[in-house]
């Protein structure tokens, strides 16, 4: 084999190799930027998780349950003096 070709062969072998190796960190530069977006997205829906908790357990509060209770309903806590009728007591 002449000088020149081997020298043609080890070029174009040598661009082979950088063609790969671009190749592969543009693949993992796309692949980092989708990995950032699902990161982004999963603390997005953790802080909405957060929020959703908060305001479910502010919507279970007792304060909150008797305050709608009464709006809603009209109803009321009972006093601590209420008596309940028996079935004899009520003939």
């Amino acid at each position: 084999m002449s000088g020149s070709l081997r020298a043609a062969l080890a070029m174009a072998a040598v661009l082979g190799g950088l063609g790969v190796v671009a190749w592969r960190q543009g693949s993992a530069f796309e692949v980092q930027l989708e990995l950032e977006g699902v990161e982004s997205a999963l603390a997005e829906a953790r802080s909405q998780q957060a929020r959703l908790s908060r305001d479910i357990r502010v919507l279970r509060s007792r304060e909150r349950v008797v305050r709608d209770a009464g709006r809603r309903l009209g109803l009321r806590p009972p006093a601590d003096q209420v008596r309940f009728l028996t079935l004899e007591e009520g003939r």
